[in-house]
């Protein structure tokens, strides 16, 4: 396509010059301009940008695959990083989705910019592919000339081929042209990296004529006078200047769509038909009405270039339409005009997609871009609102007045950072701030010897900062409405704005019928309101009842956040997603706030980070935002978060701090959140007191800070953060080393290591020197900040070590070069570093090493040894209750709590040398320990085994001693649950060591048991993952014991069956895929029960009891192949056995498991009645033992019970509630939630009802990351949204992506149990049952049964 030429008054480019090949383009982007010849580039952002990134994806593959004596192959790297970087940059721009192409269209000369800089870089990646593929330099141009982008004008060409020539010239420079060629495109990605903040806040900058007569906005200054008579004059002749301007933008961007249009189709100089020129507008009559007030007259036959005086009429003709409302004609602009009050204005939907295209796209009416069709009211109207932006200023003395904005969120962000933020200034060296300029300046004049005005000018802009606190407003300063809050007023100040952008936006013509418009009102939800009225668009006339068609329709798009990244929040219906509301306003009453669960104390050392904990702040200051703090580990991203939190801790009502880098310690961390808003009060359930912290955060109407520290699973964050946090009162920083994680939030901001000026102070403070800045050893402090690469951890622990030993930093300064000789990592003999040190070999795991080789050594064994046993537990907090205990064994004798003064006495070194951190935990004494000695010292004793497996032994004994005991008869314990959800994380760190040394530990009997313990704990809370890993490790150590013969062979195998007999019921929550497994060590558990027994004079009551419980566990495996009349004599004989020990009154638990299991084998036998009476007993015993989620499992099943025999209707309300009961008790996002989800789903799709069974299905699908959900209940899941969405004749690409996805699982795991019944069976429903565990899953459909009898 032939690039669209504008002429217009010349304009450079704002944009800062960077060296070599930066310059070079910017000043060819400048010749462009004063050339005139401003080149609207035909193809868009995205395209191009999606091109750059397929060559440069094919570039790394190729360089990857080279030899590694290959001269380009050191390039891979290199390349490698620039890819990495240009995502970063379409991270933050959306050039990819076409965000950025949206953003530009008003500002077309940087449009213009990052076209030619993404042009080159495409030419550079694919010429080095041509070249790595041996086809030479050969350009791509020729075959992409069509859509390439050139320069008409002769000058701009020249320019062009200058630039080629100079690439080209500089490649052959060096002795690898692809170093060169990397190098060229390093700069352009760099340049696209500072071109961000532009990007992100484009100027409006358009090639079409900026037309401006004398008082042409008077008509829109008068219309927001008479509406709003009592307002500040100078803000109202702002809103109606912006409105006029909105309708010269509007103007401006449907000429060059038109243009656009007839681009493709015209030889320059022919004439435009009228006819094409408006087809695109006139073809429905849907589309007419969102055109602006803008027209040619009548009979005028525009052509295919419009000089500037036809434009000025096109305006003039605009204005004259404006009578239409007015009811005037404005002869004279300079005439005043007197503006009608009009209706309330409403939002036309969407039009019809284009008949022309794939019947899925249409054209915006307002930026003119091709728009996938919205299904929603929200989303359309976010779009459009993006598009005129309505948002201005309110406030007086603004710096910029006459910004206009495009979402709520930058409009409300920019009044509190600029207008509504109570400023201090802080006065450093006096660690004194003041609350008043006045203050301040007579504090600098008195203490600092500041007399001229111009000093206190430039030091009172230094000190100037925000205090975290918020002038408020409630009065509306358009119609001096008074509002409850500052909430209410910018909901009702925004649709003010809103409702004059749409005045310059809507057709000149009467109000639209109220079925063709949207209330802008009607889905706001920034008050926190539900979002539930939404209105679903293009939905036909019901017959059902107003509420059956808005639940429908809600239903319908339920899941559409986690689908799309959608601002919209649609809550599910009543009937199906069981309302909370009120839940955190019913707990707040008994809680004093604010309220704060943050172990670390403040750190009255903390330096530096200033400029982050501002930026991290002006981030968080709009509810609904999170901030990721990236960096390496050492780099202070903990204490960064720390020191935010206790500084701006006013801002917020409540602050909670989450451990996150285990499972464990983040539901640790989550139950304490419950505590302290007094949630809970017993020994509730883990997953219930997730939920009810989740629940009060996305209720609650107080302002929340949640922190995730130390992220290393995102999954983690999916699970635990409110599930409509964007919309919540809350915001969330999430800390991590993992870099790849900053895709998964809008605001991220890394911490690199201090530079040498900022890491001597550091330094010298933490040494308490009096003036950092001017102290005689600065240089020796720059040396030894070089040496540690600028890292805060080991700075401050060397700081620590100065104090403590007295050594100065001379002597530190050659240990550290000795030590660097010693292990090879010295420069040179002598070692001396040069000014600027981050020249210097720095490695991050060596330069640890060094510090903690100097800074351990001098320890007394006491404090070395206390330390070491730290690394090896959970560093984050170690009771000091657990281990200063009474400690009998020799080789914990110097923590037994008996000589506490020995205990002190080695803390107190630790303490003061900054190895360790003193915090409390809910009031209890912990230590801490950071990650990156925990992980230094570990790699230290590696190398060492003997020392390690002492270490190991150490801080096993430790955890075992307090560490609860589990049921001898395997009997859940609620009432011990919140002792083992403190005490696991140590536990997992001890596994997690074990397992990283690889054989180098031996477990023994001692870790076997204490990770059995563990296990059975997580299998009876529900968490089937971490129970998982830490009995099959259970069972790997018993491996290794049963070989040594000193070991009992009796005690070691009974741990054995305990282990697998636990195993074996988690595998029965998947299916199919560990059904054969699950068989085996329950054969296993039952053979050593059996051996014994057998083995004993005289069997006690647990002994019997475990015996009966393989048994019976037999039996569900039995039941698990349908092998229901081998299990019917199984389960007579237990019922035998219970009978002989005591009644169900007694013994509940062992009656209902009974009941359970032959209710099924009643309901294989078609003896429906006695299955439901069997299966109604097995619920009230279950009851009666206080197991709710057990409890709940049988419920399950007899609401299958009762679909099996016929009974559709009472299935449907007992998995209702179920549902309901399951959402309290175990949480949201539990695996037997998920269950239910799909089990009322199912219900509503046998009865026809698919937009519910749609809600239900996709609620289940969104969530199963954050949950253990299995790929056989991913994958029925999967199937039946397929069905359902094409019985809606809906999303059918979708839905085929579903159903294949889904088909290739049921073939891949169907032969791992596929019995004789089902071998010819089609009926694909029926087989995705089968993969299914028996009990609470398989017979949620009806199809089964009859299949396998």
């Amino acid at each position: 396509m032939v690039p669209l030429i504008r002429h217009e008054p010349c304009q450079t480019l704002p944009i800062p010059l960077v060296p070599h090949y930066n310059t070079t383009i910017y000043h060819t982007l400048n010749l462009y301009s004063h050339q005139m010849a401003i080149v609207e580039f035909a193809g868009s952002i995205a395209g191009l940008f999606r091109e750059c990134q397929g060559t440069l994806d094919k570039l790394c593959d190729n360089l990857s695959e080279l030899p590694e004596d290959a001269p380009e192959e050191p390039e891979f790297r290199r390349c490698n990083d620039e890819v990495g970087r240009l995502r970063l940059w379409d991270a933050e721009t959306g050039a990819k989705e076409g965000h950025l192409d949206h953003a530009l269209r008003k500002s077309s000369r940087l449009r213009d910019g990052v076209l030619e800089l993404l042009h080159d870089l495409r030419n550079l990646s694919a010429q080095a592919v041509s070249t790595l593929s041996g086809d030479g330099a050969k350009a791509i141009d020729e075959s992409a000339a069509p859509e390439s982008v050139g320069l008409v004008s002769e000058r701009g060409s020249s320019v062009s081929s200058e630039l080629d020539s100079s690439l080209s010239v500089s490649s052959t420079d060096s002795s690898c042209p692809l170093h060169q060629t990397i190098t060229e495109m390093r700069e352009i990605v760099t340049c696209l990296l500072r071109l961000m903040p532009s990007l992100q806040d484009p100027t409006p900058q358009h090639t079409g004529a900026q037309v401006s007569h004398e008082g042409a906005d008077s008509f829109d200054q008068s219309h927001v006078r008479s509406k709003f008579p009592h307002a500040d004059l100078e803000l109202l002749n702002r809103l109606g200047t912006a409105n006029w301007n909105r309708r010269q933008e509007l103007l401006i961007l449907r000429e060059t769509d038109e243009d656009n249009a007839l681009a493709s189709d015209l030889r320059d100089g022919e004439d435009i038909p009228y006819e094409k020129q408006e087809a695109d507008y006139t073809s429905e009559a849907d589309v007419s009405m969102y055109s602006t007030r803008y027209g040619t007259s009548a009979g005028t036959q525009p052509t295919g270039k419009w000089t500037s005086s036809e434009r000025d009429s096109r305006i003039g003709t605009a204005m004259t339409s404006l009578t239409d409302i007015s009811g005037q004609k404005l002869k004279d602009f300079n005439r005043p005009v007197v503006a009608v009050e009009v209706h309330r204005l409403k939002l036309p939907r969407p039009p019809k997609p284009n008949l022309s295209s794939d019947g899925h796209q249409f054209k915006c009416p307002y930026c003119f871009h091709e728009l996938i069709e919205v299904n929603s009211s929200s989303s359309w109207k976010e779009h459009v609102m993006k598009d005129l932006e309505p948002y201005m200023c309110t406030f007086g003395g603004c710096i910029r007045p006459n910004k206009t904005y495009g979402s709520r969120g930058e409009w409300i962000q920019h009044e509190i950072d600029a207008h509504q933020k109570k400023k201090t200034w802080a006065c450093r060296p006096c660690h004194k701030e003041f609350i008043t300029r006045n203050l301040f300046d007579d504090h600098m004049r008195k203490f600092h010897m500041l007399i001229t005005q111009h000093q206190l000018e430039a030091f009172a802009e230094l000190c100037e900062q925000p205090s975290g606190k918020l002038e408020s407003r409630s009065r509306c300063p358009l119609c001096f409405e008074e509002c409850r809050n500052d909430r209410r007023l910018r909901k009702h100040l925004a649709d003010h704005l809103e409702q004059i952008a749409l005045f310059a936006a809507l057709p000149a013509r009467p109000q639209l019928d109220s079925d063709d418009e949207l209330d802008l009102m009607e889905d706001s939800g920034s008050d926190g309101e539900t979002r539930a009225e939404s209105v679903i668009l293009d939905v036909p006339r019901d017959p059902r009842s107003p509420d059956e068609t808005r639940r429908a329709t809600v239903q319908r798009f339920l899941g559409e956040q986690a689908e799309s990244n959608s601002t919209e929040n649609i809550h599910a219906p009543q009937e199906v997603i069981p309302s909370l509301e009120g839940l955190s306003n019913a707990k707040d009453a008994s809680v004093q706030f604010p309220v704060m669960t943050i172990g670390h104390p403040p750190n009255e050392s903390f330096y530096g980070r200033d400029h982050a904990i501002s930026e991290i702040h002006q981030r968080l200051s709009v509810p609904g935002e999170m901030c990721i703090v990236y960096g390496i580990g050492g780099v202070g991203k903990t204490l960064t978060a720390v020191e935010y939190a206790y500084r701006y801790k006013e801002a917020y009502d409540c602050i909670f701090w989450l451990q996150a880098d285990t499972a464990p310690g983040l539901a640790e961390s989550y139950g304490e959140i419950a505590h302290a808003l007094r949630l809970v009060q017993g020994s509730e359930d883990q997953g219930q007191i997730i939920g009810l912290s989740r629940d009060w955060m996305e209720n609650t109407t107080r302002r929340w800070l949640l922190i995730f520290d130390n992220v290393e699973d995102w999954d983690f964050v999916l699970q635990y953060l409110p599930r409509d946090f964007y919309h919540s009162n809350g915001s969330t920083i999430v800390t991590t080393q993992d870099s790849t994680l900053v895709a998964n939030a809008k605001h991220n901001y890394e911490l690199e290591t201090f530079g040498e000026e900022d890491g001597s102070t550091m330094l010298l403070q933490y040494l308490e020197r009096a003036d950092p800045l001017r102290d005689p050893e600065r240089d020796l402090a720059q040396q030894i900040s070089g040496l540690v690469g600028g890292l805060p951890v080991a700075i401050s622990h060397v700081a620590g070590y100065v104090s403590y030993s007295q050594c100065s930093l001379s002597e530190l300064l050659e240990m550290f070069k000795q030590r660097r000789r010693h292990t090879g990592a010295a420069t040179s003999e002598d070692d001396d570093l040069p000014a600027s040190f981050r020249q210097a070999s720095f490695s991050y795991d060596e330069t640890l090493a060094m510090v903690w080789n100097v800074t351990l050594r001098e320890l007394s064994t006491d404090a070395r040894d206390l330390t070491y046993i730290l690394a090896y537990l959970n560093c984050e907090a170690v009771p000091e209750s657990m281990l200063c205990a009474v400690h009998p064994e020799a080789f914990l004798e110097f923590l037994d709590s008996r000589e506490r003064i020995r205990y002190q006495r080695m803390k107190r070194p630790l303490l003061k040398r900054r190895l360790i951190q003193a915090k409390e935990i809910e009031g209890e004494p912990c230590l801490y320990l950071h990650r990156s000695l925990q992980r230094s010292i570990r790699d230290t004793t590696a190398k060492d085994h003997a020392q390690r497996q002492v270490v190991f032994e150490q801080a096993l004994n430790i955890v075992r001693k307090v560490f609860p005991l589990s049921s001898p008869i395997q009997v859940p314990e609620p009432s011990s649950w919140r002792e083992h959800q403190k005490l696991l994380p140590h536990v997992m760190s001890l596994q997690s060591a074990f397992v990283e040394a690889r054989g180098g530990i031996r477990g023994g009997r001692k870790f076997a048991s204490l990770l059995s313990d563990a296990g059975i704990n997580q299998w009876a809370r529900g968490f089937t993952r971490d129970g998982l890993l830490l009995l099959e490790t259970a069972e790997h150590v018993l491996n290794e014991i049963s070989s040594d013969a000193s070991r009992s062979f009796n005690d070691s195998e009974i741990m054995r069956a305990d282990i697998n007999a636990i195993i074996a019921l988690m595998y029965d929550n998947t299916g199919i895929s560990t059904r054969a497994e699950s068989l085996k060590k329950r054969r296993i558990a039952l053979d050593i029960r059996k051996k014994r027994t057998e083995s004993l004079a005289q069997v006690t009551r647990n002994e019997d009891i475990l015996l009966y419980n393989a048994w019976l566990d037999y039996a569900i495996s039995l039941l698990q192949y349908n092998r229901y009349q081998e299990a019917e004599p199984i389960l007579i004989k237990c019922l035998e056995k219970y009978r002989q020990w005591d009644t169900p009154e007694q013994i509940p638990f062992e009656y209902a498991k009974y009941e359970h299991k032959m209710a099924f084998v009643r309901m294989y036998q078609g003896r429906y009645d006695e299955s439901l009476e069997l299966g109604q007993l097995g619920v009230q015993h279950m009851d009666n033992t206080g197991n709710e989620a057990l409890m709940l499992r049988f419920k399950f099943d007899l609401a299958c019970i009762h679909l099996q025999s016929g009974n559709a209707d009472k299935a449907l309300e007992m998995h209702r509630e179920v549902l309901d009961a399951r959402i309290v008790v175990c949480g949201k996002v539990n695996e037997n939630t998920l269950q239910s989800y799909y089990a009322v789903g199912a219900l509503h799709e046998l009865r026809g009802e698919f937009a519910e069974a749609e809600t239900c299905f996709r609620h289940a699908l969104d969530q199963r990351r954050a949950a253990y959900w299995s790929i056989e209940a991913v994958a029925r899941t999967q199937y039946h949204l397929s069905l359902v969405l094409r019985a809606q004749k809906k999303e059918l690409e979708r839905a085929t992506k579903n159903y294949d996805e889904a088909k290739a699982t049921l073939s891949r795991l169907l032969p791992l149990d596929l019995p004789d019944q089902l071998k010819s069976v089609e009926n694909d429903s029926a087989l995705f049952d089968h993969l299914l565990t028996v009990y609470g899953a398989r017979f949620t459909g009806t199809d089964l049964l009859e299949l396998i009898r």
